[in-house]
């Protein structure tokens, strides 16, 4: 039923990850992005928006780039929350906390923004200076929103993909660190 009420919209997936979880729920994206961030959605739908009704399903933590992006070349844009996301629970990050702050991890890859900013509060709820434990690692976002936000929180990165996606993540950190 629902995927029949998209019947003649135009399906834009933000990444190759996204494109395929689509299509296996029998959707077909039309397009996706050069760069996988809602900029990149932003910048990919500009000249083709004005007076179309979007709608942007996604997750509550979504960033208000797309939005306020979209409304400002001209679409109705509408905002459906399809999932909720939350800070991982603290007390499972006692491990990796630990042993980052022992300087026993090479590598912290934040694969968010929310990410990100979860596990720099979860290090200063304990005390740590995040930014002198993860001084001790290189540190890897998966792509520019999550390298902000880690920047905002006063972290430097030293690894971020061209592509966002988990696998070319993966691979510049062995390029860059191994």
């Amino acid at each position: 039923m629902f995927i029949g009420s998209m019947a003649g919209a135009r399906i834009v997936s933000i990444g190759p990850g996204t494109t395929e979880a689509l299509e296996h729920f029998g959707v077909a994206a039309d397009s996706m992005p050069s760069e996988y961030s809602s900029e990149g959605i932003v910048a990919h739908l500009r000249g083709s928006v004005a007076g179309k009704r979007v709608i942007l399903i996604r997750s509550d933590h979504g960033s208000p780039v797309l939005d306020q992006g979209l409304t400002a070349a001209g679409a109705d844009v509408t905002d459906f929350t399809a999932y909720s996301l939350k800070p991982a629970d603290p007390k499972y990050l006692d491990r990796i906390l630990d042993a980052g702050a022992l300087g026993k991890i090479d590598v912290f890859a934040f694969t968010s923004p929310l990410s990100a900013r979860s596990f720099i509060e979860a290090a200063e709820d304990r005390s740590l200076k995040a930014a002198e434990m993860l001084g001790k690692a290189k540190v890897a976002a998966i792509g520019r929103p999550t390298a902000d936000m880690l920047s905002s929180l006063g972290i430097g990165v030293d690894v971020m993909p061209e592509k966002a996606t988990f696998d070319d993540m993966i691979a510049a950190i062995k390029k860059t660190v191994l």
